[in-house]
């Protein structure tokens, strides 16, 4: 590591100022990424001036409209919040699946953003929730901060202070992680708003970073009212992302389906096409629209579902090949 001069600074606009008078700066938040290619000499700042201690940009507000997340809040906290795993349960189901404790006990949702690591979680939901990312300048809407691989619309020297997620109608989070680095291979978060629109947004499935995926909106759009027809019939829609690699089913597709409690098609099942250079990805979405499915239920996020339940999908019949496929542990034996 090069010779460097760290900073603490009690507030934002301490830190600007310090930012500001060094020649090359750079801020420090969980330090994930730019401590490591200070370690290997890829980088060499004159200051480091850390973030992580500044009282202002620590905490989180939930209103009836918004969940604002301060900028050097840890995911470990966004994931332990009552009001935010109430208020958007898949926000804070995405945290509680970031790295390990050690990376969540250390990263920042301010840090995640900023840096717009193509396979980080953060990402998804920003894009697919419509946040709006507050600096020490100005607001900027999702749809405008993230610029492609490791680029955001951050001029130099600005400051995330925080993030504000509208509260949706709807919205769940899955991801297919890196089995070492539990990074996202690949990523989905899926939102239907208050006023019924459906935005879904895909991390680790593209070379340019996190995406909308305007196929899947379309399927989804076009299948809101089978969904709004099983809300009026009590059953409460819930919603499920899952992530595979296409390499285990052909050419890759998205899916789409629906499902009553005993699962059994509502209306049909809708299953729709996307080819791998639409996707611009090695791995397939599937995304799926279900009703009551028991205890693997979390809010509005599911994590598992029974393999008697949704037959149409063909998530339970990848994951036993692929069991089937695997090698037995050294420790086990046959017979």
């Amino acid at each position: 590591m090069y010779q460097t001069t760290y900073h603490r600074p009690s507030s934002v606009d301490e830190a600007a100022a310090l930012f500001a008078k060094g020649s090359e700066s750079k801020y420090l938040a969980g330090g994930h990424t730019l401590l490591p290619v200070m370690k290997q000499r890829l980088a060499s700042p004159s200051d480091v001036i850390d973030l992580g201690k500044i009282k202002d940009l620590i905490g989180i507000d939930v209103s009836a409209d918004a969940v604002t997340i301060k900028a050097a809040t840890t995911h470990y906290d966004v994931a332990g919040s009552g009001p935010a795993q109430k208020a958007i349960p898949a926000l804070a189901h995405l945290a509680s699946l970031i790295g390990d404790p050690a990376v969540r006990y250390r990263g920042t949702i301010g840090g995640s953003i900023a840096n717009n690591d193509p396979a980080a979680d953060y990402p998804a939901a920003v894009l697919a929730l419509g946040a709006t990312i507050k600096t020490n300048k100005r607001s900027i809407a999702a749809d405008d901060f993230f610029n492609g691989l490791f680029s955001t619309a951050l001029a130099d020297g600005e400051i995330i202070t925080q993030v504000s997620f509208p509260i949706a109608a709807k919205a769940g989070h899955s991801k297919m992680p890196h089995p070492a680095s539990r990074f996202a291979l690949t990523g989905v978060f899926v939102v239907k708003t208050k006023s019924g629109d459906v935005r879904v947004a895909a991390t680790g499935a593209s070379s340019s970073g996190v995406m909308r995926v305007p196929a899947i909106e379309s399927a989804l759009k076009a299948n809101c009212l089978e969904c709004n027809e099983v809300v009026r019939r009590g059953r409460g829609a819930s919603w499920l992302a899952i992530c595979c690699p296409s390499g285990r089913q052909g050419d890759g597709f998205v899916a789409i389906s629906t499902a009553n409690g005993r699962g059994l098609s509502c209306k049909g099942d809708l299953w729709v096409s996307v080819p791998n250079r639409e996707l611009d990805s090695p791995f397939s979405i599937f995304i799926v629209i279900s009703t009551n499915l028991g205890p693997a239920h979390r809010g509005d996020t599911i994590t598992s579902v029974p393999a008697d339940r949704l037959r149409p999908c063909p998530v339970n019949s990848i994951r036993q090949r692929r069991n089937k496929n695997r090698p037995p542990s050294p420790g086990r034996r046959s017979g």
